[in-house]
């Protein structure tokens, strides 16, 4: 559960506008998802900026921004106030940096995951979908004042996630410690 990629992020003011990140991946449910998105970007008219995982995208990709191997590339895709981030599964648990990314950055997720994100973290600093029509609703519905009107659920996600952002491993050994004393 919950991880991040991003670390010592410059937060900058937040351009009005979507991003996200496609790869070439079909194997989950969430990869299939982000397939038939990248099928439908075009219906997104919010002004959008679309990444390409450094290990390939989706067919069509090849002129889109491709991210670097290195993980720290990614905090570039993560310039605007909103950031599409489609688990790969919709577990009642399952998180990962695609949505502690977001967080780590002050961005607004346009999420598909969990059902019960809401026990980890406050859904209105989030639009939350549960299909690929309901992802490109949200993206067309968001207004320019949206993002400050949602400012204080953003800094308190952002509080929040800092608890996952040490490895799973770390975060185990942290508890057990706790736990022992």
């Amino acid at each position: 559960m919950g991880y991040t990629w991003i670390y010592d992020y410059e937060f900058k003011e937040k351009l009005f506008g979507v991003t996200s990140v496609f790869g070439h991946k079909k194997k989950t449910y969430g990869h299939q998802a982000r397939h038939a998105l990248w099928a439908r970007r075009g219906e997104i008219f919010l002004p959008s900026k679309y990444f390409i995982s450094s290990y390939g995208g989706p067919d069509g990709s090849d002129d889109y921004d491709k991210l670097d191997k290195h993980v720290y590339d990614k905090k570039r895709a993560f310039s605007c106030q909103y950031h599409i981030a489609i688990e790969n599964s919709d577990n009642g648990f399952y998180f990962s940096e695609k949505l502690i990314d977001c967080f780590q950055t002050k961005v607004v997720p346009i999420y598909w995951g969990t059902p019960n994100i809401g026990n980890y973290f406050n859904p209105d600093g989030m639009l939350i979908a549960r299909s690929i029509d309901e992802i490109i609703e949200k993206a067309n519905s968001v207004q320019h004042d949206d993002y400050e009107r949602m400012l204080p659920a953003i800094e308190e996600n952002y509080e929040r996630s800092k608890q996952w952002c040490l490895p799973p491993d770390d975060r185990l050994i942290t508890k057990l410690r706790e736990l022992i004393q």
